[in-house]
């Protein structure tokens, strides 16, 4: 019994040494199995070349320090880092625009900027756990890239052939009327001119016939010097030489008379 009791302390030593340690790394991968990052499988890439993936993770406490990136699951690259320090930044990583921010305390929001309709690439959320020790990691499932399907305007019901038949018969009775309607109105107004025309004619025809010439009778002379009957000195158109001298001879009559009665 002397012999084995020092082994047998000897070995309780080194056990109660180790437990510890075993405590320790039994408590960390159980913690490690709920350390879980949860993220959509498929997102929409919007019409101005932005998309937005969305990171939880689950399985540790607020005080916890957490780090995030989204990374690109076939080219093994960083698209987008986000830091425990802050709670929101913007930056651009290899020539990729990014801004990220935390709300709430477990979620992360990735925006990527100038994004590809046809990317094909899918992306992945990542975070670790810095403090306290270890340090754990934990990753998502991945997230796909699709297009936005472009809204197309409703297409536009066609008319019946039916009607679009009696649309044609009804523009051309439509045409034949006002063919006729045209008509109408130019043999009108041409009836109308021809009557006018005739009708002046016809006046100036009656006017025409209706005009006399009547000679005009000159005054008759007092002397009585003037002949009855004397075509010539009844007529408009006299010899003025005659009727000077019958002035003349009358106005000798008169002086005569006129010296007659001085004495």
């Amino acid at each position: 019994m002397t012999v084995f009791l020092p082994f047998y302390r000897r070995q309780t030593e080194m056990k109660a040494k180790h437990v510890p340690w075993l405590l320790l790394a039994l408590l960390s991968v159980s913690l490690s199995h709920e350390f879980t990052v949860d993220q959509p499988k498929v997102m929409e890439i919007n019409a101005d070349g932005s998309v937005t993936i969305a990171c939880t993770y689950s399985g540790v406490v607020e005080s916890t320090q957490i780090n995030g990136e989204l990374k690109r699951k076939h080219a093994n690259t960083v698209a987008c880092q986000a830091s425990a320090n802050k709670a929101s930044y913007q930056f651009n990583h290899n020539q990729t625009a990014c801004a990220w921010r935390r709300e709430p305390w477990n979620k992360f929001l990735f925006t990527l900027f100038n994004v590809k309709p046809n990317d094909q690439e899918e992306y992945v959320c990542k975070f670790s756990r810095l403090v306290p020790l270890p340090v754990w990691e934990s990753e998502g499932k991945g997230t796909r890239l699709i297009k936005v399907p472009i809204a197309t305007a409703p297409a536009v019901p066609t008319a019946p052939t039916p009607k679009v038949s009696l649309q044609c018969v009804d523009l051309g009775l439509l045409n034949w009327a006002l063919i006729g309607l045209s008509s109408f109105l130019l043999l009108c107004c041409s009836l109308v001119t021809c009557a006018y025309i005739r009708l002046k004619v016809r006046q100036s025809k009656d006017l025409e016939d209706s005009l006399t010439y009547v000679p005009m009778q000159p005054p008759q002379s007092q002397t009585g010097n003037t002949r009855r009957g004397d075509p010539e000195s009844n007529t408009t158109y006299m010899d003025m030489r005659k009727k000077q001298f019958a002035a003349r001879a009358s106005g000798r009559d008169m002086n005569y008379n006129s010296h007659l009665m001085n004495y």
